[in-house]
């Protein structure tokens, strides 16, 4: 129920208007536009189509963890190259792009100059059920010289998880190397899990301790989290905020970051409470960023919110989702820098 409770919120957030010919039609071009298919006929192909005609006209993918049906675009102002997109949804897939110059830049979004077809990059992937067995996969594939660049769930439905109710869900990292790399990299990963917030918060903290970080791909394991050690780190503090109320949530995340506090990402995409982390170097206690959330069913209503929180120098740092199945809404996480 709960993955049919994403879904459909998926599914919600992924109709959201494309925008090019509304902003062409007013004859200006705004800073940024939301892209998702016309029609679910047209899916992919219509995506990938209408977001290179984006870049043909300036603008350039925003980085964020969301599904690809739904992506943000934003128009660039250093006059860089020309680039072309292309969809990618597996790692064998991406490595097979990557043979002729993309790279993986946004979930399953890859980029590359155009006519550029020369390799720079390699990627792979680490697919397990087992905590354990994915940290020694991860070891092995460091020390070739990979690191982590993106995770999402695997899941096989068979006969064997109908009958004895064994979860088939599989753990999957996607993988990325400068073309050419042997050698082992400085980078060490750990596997968290735990369905209480309050133990996540302290297991959390106790990796920062030790030099851990937080990777950006939020919610893509729900309550299981992949942390990196990358060389010196400097000290932080974790914090995690857990409510059912996007109200509620907006008001703990601008009353953290007046302790200086700012959002690092989410913990699952839950049918009853959504969980918020925020991070602060230790021993900084000055406010530098505020946050608005947007939580909505209705398209026009994010459409227009959103483009309204951008005006007003907000940018999207974060989705997710909350509420139940047919209640199910879209957030999106807004931050704005007060400096």
């Amino acid at each position: 129920m709960a993955r049919l409770g994403r879904l459909m919120a998926i599914f919600a957030v992924t109709t959201i208007l494309a925008g090019l010919s509304l902003a062409h039609a007013q004859g200006a071009d705004p800073e940024f536009i939301w892209l998702s298919p016309s029609t679910w006929n047209s899916g992919f192909k219509g995506l990938l189509r209408d977001l290179q005609a984006a870049a043909d006209r300036g603008y350039r993918l925003v980085p964020l963890p969301v599904t690809p049906l739904l992506l943000l675009v934003q128009k660039s102002s250093d006059g860089s190259e020309p680039v072309e997109y292309v969809f990618a949804s597996e790692a064998k897939e991406m490595d097979a792009k990557a043979a002729v110059g993309y790279r993986l830049v946004n979930n399953n979004v890859m980029v590359r100059r155009k006519g550029v077809t020369t390799r720079t990059y390699e990627y792979a992937q680490v697919a397990t059920r087992l905590r354990q067995s994915l940290e020694n996969e991860l070891r092995v594939a460091v020390a070739k010289g990979f690191r982590v660049v993106d995770l999402r769930l695997g899941s096989v439905v068979g006969l064997r998880s109908f009958l004895v109710g064994v979860d088939d869900t599989e753990f999957i990292a996607i993988l990325e190397r400068p073309a050419g790399t042997t050698g082992a990299a400085p980078v060490e990963y750990i596997v968290l899990s735990s369905l209480k917030v309050g133990t996540m918060q302290s297991e959390l903290q106790a990796a920062a301790d030790r030099g851990y970080r937080l990777l950006p791909f939020e919610g893509a394991w729900g309550a299981t989290v992949l942390l990196e050690k990358f060389g010196d780190a400097e000290p932080i503090d974790y914090l995690a905020l857990s409510t059912t109320k996007t109200a509620t949530m907006q008001t703990e995340m601008n009353k953290a970051s007046t302790a200086g506090y700012r959002f690092a990402g989410t913990l699952g995409r839950g049918t009853r409470e959504f969980v918020v982390m925020m991070q602060r170097t230790k021993g900084r206690r000055d406010r530098t960023h505020d946050y608005v959330l947007l939580a909505t069913q209705r398209l026009g209503t994010m459409k227009r919110e959103s483009q309204m929180q951008f005006a007003k120098g907000f940018r999207v740092v974060g989705f997710t989702t909350s509420g139940q199945l047919t209640t199910a809404e879209s957030v999106a996480i807004f931050e704005r820098s007060l400096q």
